[in-house]
């Protein structure tokens, strides 16, 4: 006899653990991943594992995990895009310069600084879908130029100090 799930909607699926088990391609990389963890752990007398240090890793790998779906992405479907690194400098040194340069709040800094990221993609997509351009072509160049006008228009110097409002978008932490 069929269970019926909770919304009543069909059978319910049992989870079978041990199948799950027994086909567990998973497994050796959790594995690795906890003795790395564990040694780090060890060899920092402690402080790896704390909640602190965890609440930083997951800041500081938040815009690469953000840049890394949108990349697979492209990458499913067969393309590759070179150019994503030098389009968030772009975006950055856009986002920099509206708060130091300019004084602009943090909503509108944050609103132009996507509307800029929007036209590098539409600006690179055009290239690559209307025109038949590789995309591995169009993206070098995208990185090389992005990078280009970064570099020309900060003269390579860190621009800052930003606003407080700014800084607790990446900096702050939820009180407990």
């Amino acid at each position: 006899m069929e269970r019926i799930n909770a919304a009543g909607a069909g059978p319910r699926q049992s989870v079978n653990y041990r199948a799950m088990l027994r086909e567990a391609n998973w497994l050796p990389i959790v594995v690795f991943f906890v003795v790395i963890a564990v040694a780090f752990h060890l060899a920092t007398d402690g402080l790896f594992l704390t909640p602190r240090n965890l609440t930083l890793l997951m800041r500081q790998s938040a815009i690469t995990a953000i840049m890394a779906m949108a990349v697979s992405i492209l990458i499913i479907k067969g393309e590759i895009d070179l150019s994503i690194g030098s389009a968030v400098y772009l975006c950055g040194t856009v986002a920099a310069s509206l708060q130091v340069y300019f004084g602009v709040g943090v909503g509108p800094t944050l609103l132009v600084t996507l509307g800029v990221g929007l036209l590098l993609g539409f600006w690179q997509g055009f290239w690559t879908v209307t025109l038949g351009v590789p995309s591995f072509v169009v993206t070098l160049a995208g990185l090389l130029g992005f990078r280009g006008i970064a570099f020309y228009a900060t003269d390579a110097a860190t621009i800052g100090p930003m606003s407080k409002n700014y800084i607790g978008l990446s900096e702050s932490f939820v009180p407990v």
